[in-house]
């Protein structure tokens, strides 16, 4: 064996393009063997740089797929954009905020609007203004809009 085959840790390091850190680590995983006196045999090392090299195969292909598959969806949403496909977030979110104010001045108009609707009526007849009321307000909310399904279920 020629001493040239034959390489300490700071010399292995510097073979494998590590840190010397990283060597400590790859022997205490079992990734790396030494010899009895801590020293490495070349051979071993190329076999772990093989190993490395397989494993960096296996990772660089697997990045390379989501990065063609990331790209992909971005051409769809960059398409949906094109052909209008896509709803502009901001507009539906005005939209919503302006039902959800609807909803809460009807609501809150109940205290000063149901006594007066509800006084001196009996009870099957509270109830019928009472349904009748909250259908209202699920109507003027629930209603068909620009970014509101076609069909709305209940």
């Amino acid at each position: 064996m020629k001493k040239n085959d034959i390489l300490n840790r700071i010399e292995s390091s510097a073979y494998l393009g590590i840190s010397l850190r990283t060597v400590y680590n790859l022997i205490a995983r079992g990734e790396l063997q030494q010899m009895p006196d801590g020293r490495f045999l070349k051979k071993e090392l190329d076999r772990y740089l093989k190993i490395r090299k397989r494993r960096d195969n296996g990772l660089r292909a697997f990045v390379e797929l989501q990065l063609k598959q990331t790209r992909i969806q971005k051409e769809n949403i960059l398409l949906q954009l094109l052909t209008k496909e896509t709803v502009p977030s901001d507009d539906v979110c005005v939209a919503w905020v302006e039902r959800m104010h609807e909803l809460k001045t009807s609501l809150m108009s109940w205290p000063n609007v149901l006594p007066l609707l509800l006084e001196g009526k009996n009870e099957q007849e509270m109830r019928d203004i009472l349904k009748k009321e909250v259908e209202f307000v699920m109507s003027r909310y629930s209603r068909p809009g620009r970014w509101t399904p076609k069909e709305i279920t209940s």
